[in-house]
């Protein structure tokens, strides 16, 4: 990861989002319309033009089929899913490598007593509110910008500090975020959760197979994002199997554990004239809880 600038993939997949926004309302498998404030005026104007944006859609579909789908599924997932803890007595939201996640902004947050934690490293976070504040009347108060190098700093430490509560029932999202990181850090974070978030607390988040890592993925559209993030100064270091990643999760103390591939999502967010859109395999969704008492 490039510390010292923003990252690369947070603008490509705000991309993806601004990108669903510009579908037609009955096509559209998430709503993010703050995601189009986070890319730059360039990349902008060339999304807002109907013939480059439907010859980048074929690019993307030929050199990356289905990954947009699972990208956009992803979103709605995790928005759902944010949206059913919230009704279910959340209290506390952290975001790791927040990226341009607009959820804080743009998703009905308690009034009193609630707090976001939005976890990046600097160079992300810093444009971040620099282009909240071009578009905001106010950061919300309940949300706290914490600023670390997730691979060197303690998070419990960040998090601590910036005031967060250990015994509060907490949701812990790392969307695009785990294969970017090596093992042991994906450890330590998992046991950090496990170990200091209150009862019924719990985490969700994507990941990869381990052929994405290592580079034996055979897909195109494997081939193709292996190619792509290692250009872009970002490879992925963290894969693992589904069944894998379930033995992992238990063995830190996560029960309740829902780990299904992106695909499965298919009938429930892709309705009607979107039922064509293809959806990558790669990808699985985890949302892994901690006991109740």
């Amino acid at each position: 990861m490039q510390h010292q600038q923003p990252s690369n993939t947070a603008e490509t997949i705000a991309i993806h989002r601004a990108a669903e926004m510009m579908r037609p309302e009955n096509q559209r498998v998430c709503n993010d319309p703050l995601a189009i404030h986070f890319i730059r005026p360039q990349v902008l104007g060339r999304l807002k033009n109907p013939i480059r944006r439907a010859i980048a859609r074929w690019i993307l579909n030929h050199l990356y089929p289905g990954v947009n789908g699972a990208v956009v599924a992803r979103v709605r997932f995790m928005d759902d899913l944010l949206n059913a803890r919230i009704k279910d007595g959340l209290e506390q939201l952290v975001i790791i490598g927040a990226g341009y996640d607009s959820r804080a902004y743009r998703i009905d947050i308690p009034e009193t007593g609630f707090l976001v934690f939005e976890v990046d490293q600097k160079a992300t976070q810093q444009r971040k509110i620099r282009k909240l504040k071009s578009f905001l009347t106010d950061i919300p108060g309940y949300v706290t910008f914490v600023s670390m190098d997730i691979e060197k700093e303690n998070l419990e430490d960040k998090l601590l500090a910036a005031g967060y509560d250990a015994d509060q029932k907490t949701l812990f999202i790392m969307e695009g975020v785990v294969m970017y990181l090596t093992e042991a850090v994906v450890g330590e974070l998992f046991t950090f959760i496990a170990g200091r978030s209150g009862k019924g607390s719990s985490v969700v988040f994507d990941h990869l197979p381990e052929s994405m890592v290592d580079g034996t993925e055979q897909t195109r559209e494997g081939r193709s994002m292996h190619r792509f993030v290692l250009k872009k100064g970002e490879p992925f270091r963290f894969g693992m199997d589904p069944e894998q990643m379930d033995q992992f999760l238990s063995e830190k103390g996560f029960v309740r554990i829902t780990n299904q591939p992106a695909a499965d999502y298919k009938d429930a967010y892709f309705k009607r004239i979107s039922q064509d859109r293809k959806i990558s395999a790669l990808f699985s969704f985890v949302h892994a809880s901690l006991p109740t008492r």
